[in-house]
């Protein structure tokens, strides 16, 4: 969650009418950016995994 929150403060480059004109002065900002959504992803898929051996024990199907 704080990744995500994180992701959309520093974002706004990529939002921009313009944004390719503004991308190459920005380099550093757009990689942070992709990387906070790249562990925001990870965090959703880990957290998946995390909670099926647990709701499988109460519904396998419902756990799928």
């Amino acid at each position: 969650m704080v990744t995500a929150i994180l992701s959309f403060i520093s974002g706004g480059i990529l939002d921009a009418p313009d944004y390719l004109i503004y991308a190459s002065g920005n380099k550093n900002i757009i990689l942070i950016e992709v990387l906070l959504e790249l562990i925001c992803a990870g965090a959703g898929v880990g957290i998946e995994f995390i909670l099926f051996p647990i709701l499988k024990k109460h519904n396998e199907a419902l756990a799928l």
